[in-house]
């Protein structure tokens, strides 16, 4: 396939939640040996990015297809804008990857220029902006480390621009740092490690530590740390690091930067990679010099992009990526109880409830950790249960091996006997030449005497006749004696070698079943008690979790309910009080009105009776 060739193809990625989905391959971005990038738009995709970069590769190496599985994971769960207690990997965004026409496709997030453009772009970047960068950069380094995973090709090119970070790209060749069996002759030249130059296959995570440092010196200097005419002079000049450290040493010091972040170079490019630091303490050197030089600077977090949040790494092994810290149920609930002067409202406590359910939910995520790592344990086991199997396999090898010395030997004997029958046939045959010889001579001796010279000829003639029949019946004779000798031996070895192959077979069988049944119970039994300790241990703690926030909140709900009781009841006295005085008052008024109408009734009474009178 020609890949600098499929601009404006569409590429078909069909899924079950997306069964019309595909991508139309807009701007060719770059292209290798071996896959091409692409600027493409998203049809058929729902709600997800309409433009993304899909790399289309030939080939992807079981490794790698292991660890965007994993990253696609981490970063859907704990990336997403509401898991921000999580270390952000400050990788690449990976949304998904398939198969398309026996191609490799991967589809991330739209960058920007790389590093390595960035720098030269750039060139009015002041030294603490560049010293910014560096700070950045170590943190997609920081993550994989946690994780007990090494990159092996960190240079300027693989990191891209998002908005304001500089991402890591490129994990075609990372690698776990627990194994000792690594490719040779990884990444780039000027970028190499000397242990990785040195051919050597058992190096560890430090080498990113020494293509991090090449990489800072880049980015302050905008010249390379080691450089040449050809690649063979840049191999050279790292060499002679080796034995001349002060010529490298001597081309940081002269750097218009802080004699701290000189101090971290030089040792991120320590020779023996044992005498180099941890991304770790790279991590927090750059930190604590922020802290002691920067926290008044003008150039903010948005003009470069990182925060400086204190990193927590949990590492996990290369099959299962997680996340490096969790925060507590107790520490996202309030700590005191609320003022008397402090509203509680209904809504709020139906807050903090949905507040606890989420928690719980988070719980219930932990676990289901722990169940993939008891998955994980189980693998391990049954990878060294199958090492035993193949180491007992190797033995019963090697005892088969010595079985067919042992019948090769044996056939050795039997050839060598029947060289010995051989043998002895032949001086039987020798010494009876020489018997007939004799009784040959002895009587030509006697025809001499009383024959003529016609009938000795006669008697020679019969003679040598009857002697080569004799001859050649007793050359039969012992032939067949011979034969049947060997015959007899062959069928006595073959019977032995076959009994004893037979029990060493089934000798070896035996074993190797014995020690396989030995091998499973004893796994049983301890993957059932990890898993069972595991499970006794979370289901207490959370059981006792939940329990003790029941309390809280039941605590907090009753107070808060006699608090609000309380309230309305001094409320409803109070408004019933007033009530009954307003009546008082009424009811005075009222009485006043009726006395003042029966005054009134009187001095009419007697009105009338005057009238009357009158």
């Amino acid at each position: 396939m020609k890949y600098h060739q499929l601009s404006n193809s569409y590429v078909e990625a069909k899924t079950k939640e997306y069964q019309n989905r595909r991508f139309l391959l807009q701007q060719h971005l770059g292209s290798g040996s071996e896959g091409a990038a692409y600027l493409a738009n998203a049809e058929n995709w729902g709600n997800n990015p309409q433009q993304v970069v899909i790399k289309i590769q030939k080939n992807m190496k079981a490794n790698e297809r292991d660890f965007l599985i994993k990253l696609i994971q981490y970063q859907n769960q704990y990336e997403n804008g509401n898991n921000l207690q999580y270390q952000p990997s400050q990788l690449i965004k990976i949304y998904d990857f398939f198969e398309w026409k026996e191609n490799q496709c991967i589809i991330m997030e739209v960058g920007q220029e790389n590093l390595y453009e960035y720098i030269g772009n750039k060139m009015d970047l002041s030294m603490e902006q560049r010293v910014k960068i560096c700070f950045q950069i170590c943190q997609p380094i920081y993550f994989l480390h946690s994780q007990k995973l090494v990159h092996r090709d960190i240079k300027p090119e693989n990191y891209i621009k998002v908005g304001d970070i500089f991402k890591l790209i490129d994990f075609g060749l990372i690698r776990g740092s627990i194994s000792d069996n690594k490719t040779q002759q990884v990444g780039s030249a000027i970028f190499q490690a000397p242990e990785i130059l040195e051919n050597s296959s058992s190096y560890t995570e430090k080498v990113d530590i020494w293509s991090l440092g090449c990489v800072f010196y880049e980015i302050l200097s905008t010249q390379p740390l080691f450089d040449g005419q050809t690649i063979q002079q840049v191999l050279t000049s790292i060499r002679n690091h080796k034995n001349q450290p002060f010529i490298t040493n001597n081309k940081i010091k002269n750097l218009k930067i802080s004699s701290d972040v000189k101090e971290i170079l030089i040792k991120m490019i320590q020779y023996q990679d044992h005498a180099r630091p941890t991304i770790e303490w790279v991590y927090l050197q750059f930190q604590q010099y922020y802290k002691n030089n920067v926290q008044n600077s003008a150039l903010n977090q948005q003009q470069i992009g990182t925060p400086v949040p204190q990193i927590q790494c949990n590492p996990q092994p290369s099959n299962q990526i997680l996340p490096s810290s969790q925060i507590s149920i107790q520490n996202s609930l309030p700590n005191q109880p609320p003022q008397d002067n402090q509203k509680i409202t209904l809504e709020q406590i139906f807050s903090k409830l949905n507040l606890l359910e989420n928690q719980v939910k988070e719980k219930d995520n932990q676990i289901q950790a722990l169940s993939q790592n008891l998955e994980n344990i189980v693998y391990l086991q049954q990878v060294e249960k199958d090492n035993q199997k193949q180491q007992l396999q190797r033995n019963l090898d090697e005892q088969n091996k010595q079985n067919l010395n042992q019948i090769d030997s044996l056939k050795q004997q039997v050839n060598q006997e029947k060289l010995n029958q051989n043998i002895i046939l032949e001086e039987k045959l020798k010494q009876f030449e020489q018997q007939i010889t004799a009784q040959q001579t002895k009587i030509q001796e006697i025809d001499k005497r009383s024959l003529s010279k016609s009938d000795l000829n006669f008697q020679n003639q019969k003679v040598v006749t009857e002697q080569q029949n004799l001859k050649s019946k007793q050359e039969d004779k012992y032939k067949l004696e011979l034969t049947k000798a060997i015959s007899e031996q062959e069928t006595k070895y073959k019977v032995e070698l076959k009994t004893v192959i037979q029990e060493q077979e089934d000798k070896y069988k035996e074993a190797l079943k014995k020690e396989i049944s030995i091998y499973e119970e004893k796994y049983k039994v301890e993957l059932i008690k990890v898993i069972s300790e595991q499970e006794e241990k979370y289901n207490v703690g959370l059981k006792k979790e939940i329990s003790e926030q029941e309390k809280k909140y039941n605590v907090e709900l009753t107070k808060a309910i006699s608090e609000q009781e309380d309230k309305y009841k001094d409320t409803l006295k109070k408004e019933i009080s007033e009530q009954i005085s307003q009546m008082q008052k009424i009811f005075q008024n009222q009485l006043v009105e009726i006395k003042i109408i029966k005054q009134a009734q009187l001095k009419l009474n007697e009105l009338n009776y005057t009238l009357d009178q009158n």
